[in-house]
């Protein structure tokens, strides 16, 4: 009996590090490099994102100070398994400023492509390498 508990134990823990949907998991992005699309520089940098599900998306400088709180407004596509290639769109809101965030992970390699529009003016994008990727 013991052994059944010890195997579906670590089943559990086995499903909880490898199949997570984005959409009802905690995940710190932590980020090493940030491209700011509009100037074409590129920078180092130690900022993570926090994706909260479908609730919010927090984006924190190296300290863990939030530099930004993204609130979704709506969930464009699925990806329920963030170790496998896929992608999704959120559509957010901060600081009365709306815009996209999308997560994705392509040939192994995941990124963050945030784009916040501005009136009058060219949208703010970033582009970010994402380093590590932890479940909360």
């Amino acid at each position: 009996m013991k052994k059944y508990v010890a195997i579906a134990a670590l089943v559990w823990i086995a499903s909880r590090a490898y199949a997570q949907d984005i959409t009802s998991t905690t995940l710190t992005w932590k980020v090493d490099a940030c491209l700011d699309v509009a100037t074409g520089i590129s920078s180092s940098t130690s900022d993570q994102l926090v994706s909260y599900g479908k609730e919010r998306i927090e984006w924190r400088d190296g300290t863990g100070g939030v530099k930004a709180t993204f609130e979704i407004i709506e969930v464009n596509g699925q990806w329920t398994n963030v170790m496998n290639n896929g992608a999704i769109l959120y559509e957010v809101r901060s600081d009365g400023r709306q815009g996209t965030i999308q997560f994705s992970r392509v040939n192994g390699i995941p990124t963050i492509q945030i784009v916040l529009l501005k009136p009058d003016d060219n949208p703010d994008i970033f582009r970010l390498s994402v380093l590590t990727l932890t479940i909360l």
